[in-house]
């Protein structure tokens, strides 16, 4: 049965494997109200765009049970891992945003948005921003200002080096311009 349904990512394919079998009849009957509810909003128009941005969506999300497990276990996450959580909260905020699909609550993620992307980009990367912590933001701009002085002081010595570079010749250098011109033999 689970052949035939479009699912759109392999995290919705283990979801759905995952998800234990209803039992209770109250359970299979609040699934078949979810059910209902959701074929009827498919079958509206209005919400064509709506369904067709939400599994855009979906499709986007990845599976982070590692990372949460690591997170569970208070270990602190690489810049990978925490991309992995802004990425998902960003796409939860935008299925959040998407009006009119009320299926399932979508839990807010707006404050962990806010913590990975401090300086409100919203652009879907991650860096160790200057903006986590004073002392960071302070050694990269003393490293920054290292650099350049650096640069400025390789460019003065390359240019005195320039300014004082004289091609070294040997002492007959006469044997230099003999050797180069056409000898009469040659001309013809």
């Amino acid at each position: 049965m689970a052949e035939g349904l479009e699912l759109r990512s392999g995290l919705a394919r283990r979801v759905l494997y995952d998800t234990p079998m209803m039992t209770a009849a109250a359970d299979v009957e609040r699934g078949l109200a979810l059910a209902d509810r959701a074929v009827a909003m498919v079958g509206d128009p209005s919400l064509a765009d709506a369904f067709s941005t939400l599994a855009l969506r979906l499709g986007q999300v990845k599976d982070l049970r590692g990372t949460v497990a690591k997170l569970s276990a208070r270990r602190t996450l690489d810049d990978v891992e925490l991309f992995e959580v802004k990425v998902f909260a960003m796409t939860a905020e935008a299925i959040r945003a998407i009006t009119g699909i009320d299926l399932v609550e979508v839990p807010d993620t707006g404050a962990v948005v806010a913590l990975l992307d401090p300086d409100g980009t919203g652009i879907p990367h991650f860096s160790i921003y200057d903006a986590y912590s004073y002392a960071l933001g302070e050694v990269r701009r003393k490293i920054k200002k290292l650099k350049q002085k650096g640069t400025q002081e390789e460019a003065i010595s390359r240019t005195r080096c320039a300014r004082n570079y004289r091609p070294i010749l040997p002492r007959s250098h006469t044997f230099w311009s003999r050797r180069w011109q056409p000898s009469r033999n040659s001309i013809s």
